[in-house]
């Protein structure tokens, strides 16, 4: 797993480029709101149409929390406006997701004021490593009410078998939502258990601060071009990255977890 951590963190930087290439605008908007401003939703109708349409960042693959469904993270802007967590653990994680997310939608945000789609797309031919996963979708006719604080919704994503193949599938996925204080929310469940979604939040803790002080140096015009902020994660976030931590952290993680004990 050590010698795979590069094409990973390469993976976490090119799903950045990747929605720059796509088009998205230079403005913090996105889905029905601005970062930071997304309303309540008051029914779980309103939460999966507004989820359909939000700029996803990335993807934590699908996996089994517990039983045989698979569920799945799409990584968006605003983390907490989405998705919530029933228990310490998880909570960790989303918060290290919601201040990942955060940090590289301000880099992207400040890649798109810079450099055209043009460049964007030349630049990721280069990164062979890079599978592109479609978002996945709640179909709204699936919705079914358990009653009032409860509700089950199921969906598809296509996607690679593994980071590194080229074979795809096509996932039936399962979501669970809950009516919180703050409205209707997805439940983010357990990854403690699933070795990629812990590398996942592993490299995004460990890469933030380096994902921010990018982002800074991109707006103060310290980089010519996309292939200069990539060398800059090479030298920075990628080649000093402790790779036994993180085997350890993983499975001290897994130990850890209902299922592991």
């Amino acid at each position: 797993m050590t010698r795979k951590l590069p094409c990973y963190l390469a993976i976490c930087l090119v799903c950045v480029l990747y929605m720059a290439c796509l088009g998205c605008e230079s403005t913090k908007q996105y889905g029905v709101g601005v970062r930071g401003d997304i309303p309540v939703f008051q029914e779980p109708e309103s939460l999966i149409k507004s989820y359909n349409r939000s700029l996803s960042l990335g993807q934590v693959p699908p996996y089994k929390a517990a039983g045989q469904e698979y569920f799945f993270v799409r990584l968006v802007p605003d983390m907490t406006a989405y998705y919530t967590a029933m228990d310490a653990p998880s909570w960790s994680d989303l918060n290290v997701f919601t201040e990942g997310c955060d940090a590289q939608f301000d880099l992207l945000v400040a890649m798109r004021q810079l450099w055209s789609r043009q460049s964007v797309a030349r630049a990721l031919e280069s990164w062979a490593c890079f599978n592109a996963t479609a978002d996945d979708q709640i179909d709204l006719s699936t919705l079914r009410i358990l009653d009032d604080q409860n509700a089950t919704a199921y969906g598809q994503v296509t996607c690679p078998v593994s980071a590194f193949s080229h074979e795809m599938k096509q996932y039936e996925l399962t979501y669970i939502l809950v009516k919180t204080d703050e409205g209707w929310k997805i439940v983010f469940h357990d990854l403690r258990n699933d070795g990629v979604g812990s590398l996942m939040v592993y490299i995004t803790e460990t890469t933030l601060s380096c994902v921010k002080a990018v982002a800074d140096q991109v707006n103060q015009g310290d980089y010519g071009s996309i292939e200069d902020v990539k060398r800059a994660f090479e030298d920075r976030c990628i080649r000093d990255s402790d790779t036994s931590a993180m085997d350890a952290w993983i499975r001290a993680r897994k130990d850890e977890s209902p299922q592991g004990q």
